[in-house]
């Protein structure tokens, strides 16, 4: 699976937990996943482990730390990071 494909997957993933269908449709890089999504932290936890049962990976623990991934393009490129250190 090429970049393009992992993020249109992560994009996928992460509207998937957006309960606003508008904003799912329309997410975009700079928003963020608490004020613009409405995400809490629940959901946040929710949705790190949809990425590790859709992947077979696991997120560093440091990924949930608060601001470290407060952006719908962090968060996607922390996906990403992760994915190609996989072996």
């Amino acid at each position: 699976m090429g970049n393009e494909e992992l993020e249109a997957k992560l994009y996928e993933l992460l509207a998937s937990c957006v309960s606003d269908r508008r904003v799912a449709k329309n997410l975009r890089p700079e928003m963020s996943l608490r004020r613009d999504l409405g995400l809490d932290s629940v959901q946040l936890v929710m949705l790190l482990f949809k990425f590790e049962q859709e992947f077979g990976v696991e997120m560093p623990n440091a990924a949930l730390a608060r601001g470290t991934m407060a952006s719908v393009g962090e968060l996607v490129q922390a996906g990403l990071d992760v994915l190609q250190k996989r072996p």
